[in-house]
C-alpha cells in the first residue's frame, strides 16, 4: 500500500541467506532522509546472518524432531510385531511334546513345561541353572552330558537324546 508507506523517506534492507539462497530480507524505513549510513548496513547484515543462523538450526530441529517421532513409531510397532512373534514362538515351545531348554552361555534361560514334567524339576528351578544340573540315566549318558555341556557353552546348537535322572 503506497499511502501507508508515504511516510518513508529512507529505506535500508538487506538479505537473509541460507545455503547459498536468499530466504528472506530485513529492512528498515525511516522518515528522515538519508537515515541510514553504511554502519548501519553493516550491522544489519551482521543481524541478518545470526537470523538465518537460528532459521537454519530451527529447521534442524524441526526435521530432527520429525525423524524422532518416526523412529519412535517405528520402534513401537517394531516391539509390537516383536512381542506377537514371541507368544506365537511361546505357545510353540510349550505345545511341543519333547522337552527343551534354551540357555545362554550354558545357564537355562527358558524351559518347556513338558520338561518339568519329564525331569521333575519346575521351571524356576531350572531358570539360570547351568546345564550341569542334569545327570545322565545310562552309562554312556556321561559323554552325551558333556557333548552337550561343550556345544552349549560355544553358543552352539545339540541335538540328541538323553536319559536323565534328578
Amino acid at each position: 500500500n503506497i499511502e501507508a508507506a508515504s511516510w518513508v523517506r529512507s529505506f535500508l534492507g538487506v538479505p537473509i541467506r541460507a545455503g547459498g539462497e536468499i530466504i528472506g530480507f530485513l529492512h528498515l524505513d525511516s522518515g528522515t532522509p538519508g537515515g541510514f549510513r553504511p554502519e548501519h548496513a553493516l550491522r544489519l547484515q551482521a543481524f541478518a546472518d545470526q537470523a538465518s543462523i537460528a532459521i537454519q538450526n530451527a529447521r534442524m530441529y524441526e526435521a530432527l524432531y520429525n525423524q524422532a517421532v518416526d523412529l519412535e513409531q517405528r520402534v513401537v510397532k517394531h516391539t509390537v510385531d516383536l512381542d506377537r512373534e514371541r507368544r506365537q514362538l511361546q505357545a510353540i515351545l510349550d505345545a511341543m511334546g519333547e522337552g527343551m531348554f534354551y540357555t545362554e552361555g550354558a545357564h537355562i534361560q527358558y524351559t518347556n513345561p513338558i520338561l518339568s514334567q519329564l525331569t521333575g524339576y519346575a521351571p524356576h528351578e531350572l531358570i539360570g541353572q547351568p546345564t550341569t544340573i542334569f545327570k545322565a540315566q545310562q552309562p554312556n549318558g556321561d559323554a552325551a552330558l558333556y557333548n552337550l555341556n561343550a556345544s552349549l557353552t560355544n553358543e552352539r546348537i545339540w541335538r540328541d537324546e538323553l536319559q536323565l535322572r534328578d
